[in-house]
């Protein structure tokens, strides 16, 4: 669902002072501050009311926000519904309506309007995750070493996040351990990322709904531009801010500060998801709207995430 920015945006400088009139019954989005439009309008997108009354029936809604005033008219079919203040809830909403909301109450989705530009996704652990047995594999190179193998990559990888090359980093790594196979073959070229596709097919979900999505994850350079260049994010995101390029990693605020900056928004207008507890307080700490994703939580775990802040898929 879109939200109360979203719908200003969408409808730009025309949604007030009554250049709305020229769409007749057939609009994409309304928002409605501080005045009714008596005129019926049918199809409406997302709705949005605030501080004034809406008497007109509407047939058929299919996201609606309603901010400081009741809603007498009859709405036969909402499929999402947030509200702000003060719904006389049994007027008007139909059944169906009523239980929508009762069932959101009951899943312990909030029902406060929350305006909203962007939604920032992590990647591995939300987005994607590891290849069966790639620890494995990994491992067969360090032999009766390979914990300690497994350690000294870790290492490589973390000090790396923030710009230094991995691959100088990871063929000291391979010297240590006498092994002489080149990095391209100890690695696997596409560092044994599998995506999660009805995650991103979520995420062009929301993007459909008028939000701006994009991937923020902690990468060094040689992973990072693998994603970048092959997995096809760009169409997927508006932007994608790797910790390599950004220059600072997560949990440190200069990460999501860099980020805010690039996207020029405030930071009550991001919410940001990922699988680390640090990196969710780490956002947090700068205003950032934050969210925990369960473990393999998939699809119906961003559902109840994003319904937390008005947005149904």
């Amino acid at each position: 669902m879109e939200t109360a920015g979203l719908g200003c945006r969408l409808i730009g400088a025309l949604h007030y002072w009554g250049a709305l009139w020229s769409f007749g019954r057939n609009v994409r989005a309304v928002v409605i501050a501080n005045g009714p439009i008596p005129a019926p309008i049918r199809y409406v997108r997302p709705l949005v009311i605030t501080n004034g009354p809406f008497p007109a029936p509407i047939p058929y809604v299919q996201a609606l926000v309603i901010a400081n005033n009741p809603f007498p008219a009859p709405i036969p079919d909402v499929q999402a519904l947030v509200i702000a203040n003060d719904l006389s809830r049994g007027t008007g909403a139909s059944n169906q309506t009523q239980r929508d909301v009762r069932a959101a109450e009951k899943d312990g989705v909030s029902c406060a309007a929350v305006e909203l530009d962007w939604v920032l996704f992590d990647a591995d652990g939300v987005i994607q995750g590891a290849r069966p047995g790639w620890m494995e594999k990994l491992t067969a190179w360090g032999g009766s070493r390979a914990e300690e193998f497994l350690l000294a990559i870790a290492a490589a990888d973390v000090a790396c996040l923030t710009g230094k090359d991995f691959g100088a980093a990871m063929r000291e790594v391979l010297k240590q351990f006498d092994i002489s196979a080149p990095l391209e073959e100890v690695i696997d070229q596409d560092f044994w990322i599998e995506v999660r596709q009805p995650m991103l097919d979520a995420v062009r979900a929301v993007r459909d709904l008028g939000l701006h999505c994009g991937l923020a994850t902690n990468q060094q350079n040689l992973r990072g531009t693998y994603m970048r260049n092959s997995l096809g994010f760009e169409t997927i995101f508006d932007e994608q801010f790797y910790s390599f390029e950004v220059g600072f990693a997560k949990p440190d605020q200069g990460y999501f500060r860099a980020i805010l900056d690039r996207i020029g928004v405030t930071p009550d207008r991001v919410l940001f998801i990922d699988d680390h507890e640090g990196n969710v307080a780490g956002a947090g700490a700068v205003g950032i709207h934050s969210e925990l994703f369960p473990s393999d939580g998939g699809v119906a775990a961003l559902r109840t995430i994003l319904a937390r802040y008005g947005v149904r898929l």
